[in-house]
């Protein structure tokens, strides 16, 4: 049985690159709050005056919410170990399984140039094995014997994925502002269907989604809440 996990120097720097690449979107989303917030808001002059309070609550808003975040990552992506035995993978968590699977299971692995290692699954999860694991090149042996790995030498940065993501959580926030700052009945409704809808299909693939960590699980119920908002804003202007 082989054990491998991330480099102790590395841990660091995965983590920073991660909180780096969830600001942009975080800084566009309060924006994005406060534009919708200063619109809906009568006296002006008071939220003006009250802004630097609201600054300073919502810098700790962001700060727990990606410490939190972090911490998960951490948990689920960064301490991890991945013990091969049998042709079984599994990755475990303070002992605990995240997820075992066999090479029955496997769709397609992927090598990038960076070294990084793709896992598609055939019931479309996926699994993400940074090239900071100690003794990469014997676990890319190992990950062979499973299944063949496929080179991706020209890979388009950000990937489709990732693209499809960034455009979902813009778009979200584009029907945001629309939906709060019209003053047109049916512009109104047909964005707060239409944002109902994409909150609703999120909370499905999040709870359906087993390898989901159970607290991302439980603060995900803030999103039914704000589709009661949406519908009691669309109710009271009709």
């Amino acid at each position: 049985m082989a054990e491998y996990k991330i480099n102790e120097g590395s841990k660091k720097d995965i983590l920073h690159k991660q909180r780096l690449k969830s600001l942009p979107l975080i800084i566009v989303a309060v924006a994005a709050g406060f534009v919708i917030a200063y619109h809906q808001n009568p006296d002006k002059k008071l939220f003006i005056m009250t802004l630097p309070i609201v600054l300073v609550i919502a810098g700790i808003a962001i700060f727990t919410g990606m410490k939190f975040g972090s911490k998960i990552f951490k948990e689920t992506q960064v301490d991890i170990v991945i013990r091969m035995e049998n042709g079984i993978f599994t990755m475990l968590k303070g002992g605990s399984v995240l997820i075992s699977f066999t090479k029955e299971q496997i769709s397609k692995i992927e090598q990038r140039r960076d070294k990084s290692i793709k896992i598609l699954l055939k019931d479309k999860n996926r699994i993400s094995l940074s090239d900071k694991i100690e003794n990469h090149d014997a676990l890319i042996a190992e990950l062979s014997c499973l299944h063949n790995i496929d080179l991706i030498e020209n890979e388009k940065t950000p990937n489709r994925r990732t693209l499809a993501t960034m455009a979902m959580a813009l778009t979200t926030v584009a029907l945001m502002l629309i939906f709060y700052m019209t003053t047109d009945k049916i512009t109104m409704v047909a964005t707060g269907s239409v944002l109902i809808m994409v909150l609703l299909v999120s909370a499905m693939i999040i709870f359906t989604n087993k390898h989901v960590d159970k607290r991302i699980k439980y603060n995900t119920a803030f999103i039914f809440l704000v589709i009661l908002m949406i519908i009691s804003r669309i109710l009271s202007a009709l």
